[in-house]
């Protein structure tokens, strides 16, 4: 199941220049070089969040089903995937300040 949050042509130029393709992100994230926030987030993230993709601002990522005749769809799950998307879409975004 893929989840994607922020929209192209609104967001991408405040999300800035960041792009990033990280097949297993809780892994992969610490390799390169992305702001410290930003790692601090997702290194927290479950191993089934995977594909996480930032473009143009554009925050995606997948949640792996378990396979079988009948797979099932937790919920929960991907109300908690979608929650931490945008935590690390609103992470990307400037501050705003007093004077901005």
């Amino acid at each position: 199941m893929q989840v994607a949050v922020g929209h192209l042509t609104t967001d991408g130029e405040h999300v800035g220049q960041l792009e990033l393709r990280l097949a297993r992100p809780a892994r992969d994230i610490l390799a390169t070089g992305a702001p410290a926030r930003l790692v601090e987030l997702v290194t927290g993230w479950p191993e089934d969040i995977v594909d996480l993709e930032i473009v143009e601002g554009v925050v995606s990522s997948s949640l792996l089903i378990p396979g079988g005749a009948s797979p099932v769809v937790d919920a929960e799950r991907v109300r908690d995937l979608v929650g931490r998307l945008r935590v690390v879409f609103g992470a990307l975004l400037p501050v705003a300040t007093l004077y901005r």
